[in-house]
């Protein structure tokens, strides 16, 4: 299930393929529902020397275009990252926020960080975790995934990433 929650979220922020619009994907109804069974199932750990692992979520999903408030409707994502990053008490959590090329760098640059604040302060807030677990970064635009070119595109790099950082294996 947490596959398919995966590929869901890609379509959402990649595109629904060809096959599966005209008009009848249903994917943001099923997201919802699968997350809500993902978050209640076990969630894996990582191990020391495992590669990080990275949940990527379209910005627009979580705040109104420009802003920093976190959306109403942004929780149920987040509360399913929660559950990964309880399963992981020893881990540390990036919190990198992104934007494509409209408007100033620099307007982009304190958006992407704001966002990734406001993110790290919803995960401390909520489970009361510590906030030494988590870094922030505000990358703006200078890390797309996609061609600015295209509102495509520059949904693809409206985004934040929250990554479950491995140990380094040094003591």
């Amino acid at each position: 299930m947490r596959r398919q929650s995966a590929e869901l979220a890609r379509y959402a922020s990649n595109g629904v393929p060809t096959g599966l619009g005209w008009g009848l994907y249903r994917g943001k109804q099923l997201q919802v529902a699968l997350e809500r069974v993902t978050a209640t199932s076990h969630s894996p750990t990582i191990a020391a020397h495992s590669p990080p692992l990275a949940v990527t979520i379209d910005s627009l999903l979580l705040f109104d275009s420009g802003k920093t408030t976190l959306k109403s409707g942004a929780e149920p994502r987040l509360h399913a990252v929660l559950d990964l990053i309880r399963a992981n008490p020893d881990k540390r959590i990036l919190i990198a926020g992104h934007t494509d090329n409209v408007g100033a760098s620099v307007a982009n640059q304190k958006l992407s960080e704001a966002r990734a604040r406001a993110i790290r302060d919803w995960f401390v807030n909520t489970a009361t975790l510590p906030v030494t677990r988590f870094a922030i970064q505000g990358y703006g635009d200078t890390r797309p995934i996609a061609g600015n070119e295209t509102s495509q595109g520059r949904e693809m790099n409206r985004r934040v990433e929250i990554t479950v950082v491995p140990d380094s294996g040094t003591h």
